[in-house]
């Protein structure tokens, strides 16, 4: 079965979303078996009223078990880079959600490009680790965090080192969210140093 109409197809695709609302994972799963639903839980970016979510946003959002996630994403990996409504990649919602570094490290191993992708306000992903007031959604905006993950941090810059010079919109980068956001003075230092080094690479290649 190759194609859908659009009739079942959204429905395929609302009962998905009911089956991550209630964290019946294993129905989940099992449904992928099966094309149409594989097919629907793949292009459901594309129906409006989830605002360009792919299915993995959906689960990260849910906060649906490391393993069902990693599962996801080796199933949808195609998805990756595919952006919301905002801009906001997978890797966007992961870290600014404060899921777990684990979480962090498949997505990246996966598509490492997501590192770079920036949402409608010119935030990169690390933007969102260093800053724990960002709000990825409004039922987040009272959710703090106590610091930035350092895990998820060394995870970032080591994938994308020169990301850490990178300025958002209204010109910040990552180390002033990160001190606004009270991270240990060793992590400061650390993105000081990284920060130093890639403002030397940039000298030096002109």
């Amino acid at each position: 079965m190759d194609t859908l109409d659009a009739r079942t197809t959204k429905h395929i695709q609302s009962m998905l979303v009911s089956f991550i609302e209630q964290r019946k994972w294993s129905l989940l799963l099992r449904s992928f078996e099966m094309p149409a639903y594989a097919i629907a839980a793949r292009t459901i970016h594309r129906n409006s009223i989830f605002y360009g979510a792919t299915i993995i946003h959906i689960v990260l959002r849910n906060r649906a078990p490391n393993t069902l996630i990693a599962k996801m994403v080796g199933l949808f990996k195609d998805t990756l880079t595919i952006s919301d409504t905002f801009g906001r990649n997978v890797l966007h919602v992961a870290v600014g959600l404060g899921l777990s570094s684990t979480i962090v490290q498949t997505i990246v191993d996966v598509s490492p490009e997501a590192c770079w992708m920036k949402d409608i306000d010119k935030k990169l992903p690390i933007h969102f680790a260093c800053d724990t007031y960002c709000g990825v959604y409004e039922e987040e905006d009272t959710h703090v965090r106590r610091q930035p993950s350092r895990s998820t941090i060394l995870l970032l810059v080591s994938a994308a080192p020169s990301s850490v010079i990178e300025e958002d919109m209204n010109e910040i980068n990552c180390i002033e969210y990160a001190i606004l956001s009270e991270a240990h003075k060793s992590l400061v230092s650390f993105l000081h140093m990284v920060s130093g080094l890639e403002h030397r690479k940039r000298l030096g290649a002109k």
